[in-house]
């Protein structure tokens, strides 16, 4: 992550900065209150994966945390085995998890679909049963912030 972008987010200059008159429109004291603002860090897949992709049709962002004492062990599956299951579904066309430096929630996967069918195909329903033996208990310990996860359709093509 590019910590120096991070850290300017943070200052007062950048907080307390004037909004343009379009920021003034969309602003969440406008348009409600429904914002869900996440500054993460990437922590899978390592690096940067095909950059030419372009921007995705579909993109479906989960906002979940887990107690502390199954963190190490929660990652190793949800790194390992449940994602990268995810990722061979037909449809997927790429997933990548962040840990939330700043937020409601401890981390947050975002996967881009072809299309909105993707997470109701019977092809995603079986990852979601069976992606491995330890997918019932670490999806047990695992707690999604409300309106979690949802699926965002770009309406500009």
């Amino acid at each position: 992550m590019n910590w120096k972008a991070w850290r300017v987010m943070q200052t007062p200059a950048f907080t307390n900065r004037p909004r343009t008159p379009w920021g003034q429109k969309v602003s969440p004291s406008v348009i409600g209150k429904n914002l869900t603002r996440i500054v993460g860090e990437q922590i899978y897949p390592d690096g940067m994966e095909m950059p030419e992709r372009g921007m995705a049709p579909v993109l479906q962002i989960g906002r979940m945390s887990v107690p502390a004492e199954v963190d190490a062990e929660w990652n190793a599956w949800y790194s390992r085995e449940y994602v990268p299951g995810y990722r061979k579904v037909p449809g997927v066309i790429y997933a990548r998890r962040y840990r939330v430096l700043e937020g409601t929630s401890g981390y947050s996967t975002v996967y881009e679909f072809a299309s909105t069918a993707v997470p109701e195909s019977p092809e995603w329903k079986e990852q979601q049963q069976h992606s491995s033996p330890n997918s019932p208990r670490m999806r047990q310990a695992m707690t999604h912030a409300p309106g979690s996860a949802g699926v965002y359709v770009r309406v500009n093509p």
